[in-house]
């Protein structure tokens, strides 16, 4: 079952990151010093722009969430064949591979009481529903980023399966 949908505030504008916002993300700090957070603003500061310009990596889709003039967060994602038991096949679902919110407003609520980082994801869940016409989504996490597990599980990605050293993907399915 999905989650309720969470929509930013009017005063938040979310839209498709363009050549000219390069410098912008270039500056954008997002990591306390963790190594996962680290490896989050490097993607996000050098290659994340060249991922959407490029169009060529599964469709990757990169939201940028300003407040007024001020990026607030960043959220990427794509299509990512998905395995599942009958290898022959596989699950084509949408990946949230990106979500970076600025070092500022993370635990930041918003004025209903609900986190600002939960709207964000959820803004980028339905839009990559809508663009890409897929239901489930998935997201790769590191075992100790607990923030980010939690964030997760909040918003419907709840089943968890190791992925490699030190990561869990997290999976949902949603209503189209």
């Amino acid at each position: 079952m999905s989650p309720r949908r969470r929509r930013l505030p009017g005063d938040f504008l979310v839209r498709e990151a363009k050549e000219e916002d390069a410098e912008e993300l270039a500056s954008l700090a997002c990591s306390r010093g963790h190594p996962y957070e680290d490896e989050v603003e490097a993607f996000v500061r050098a290659k994340a722009l060249e991922c959407a310009l490029d169009g060529q990596h599964h469709g990757y889709r990169l939201l940028l969430v300003h407040e007024e003039k001020r990026l607030v967060a960043s959220v990427g994602y794509h299509r990512v064949p998905l395995p599942i038991e009958d290898a022959a096949r596989a699950q084509v679902a949408i990946l949230i591979h990106l979500l970076a919110i600025g070092l500022v407003d993370q635990g930041r609520r918003l004025e209903d009481g609900s986190p600002l980082a939960d709207a964000v994801l959820q803004t980028a869940i339905f839009d990559a529903i809508e663009k890409l016409g897929l239901a489930v989504v998935t997201a790769i996490v590191a075992q100790e980023n607990l923030r980010a597990l939690a964030v997760c599980e909040r918003n419907g990605l709840r089943s968890q399966i190791a992925y490699g050293p030190g990561l869990v993907r997290l999976t949902g399915a949603f209503q189209t």
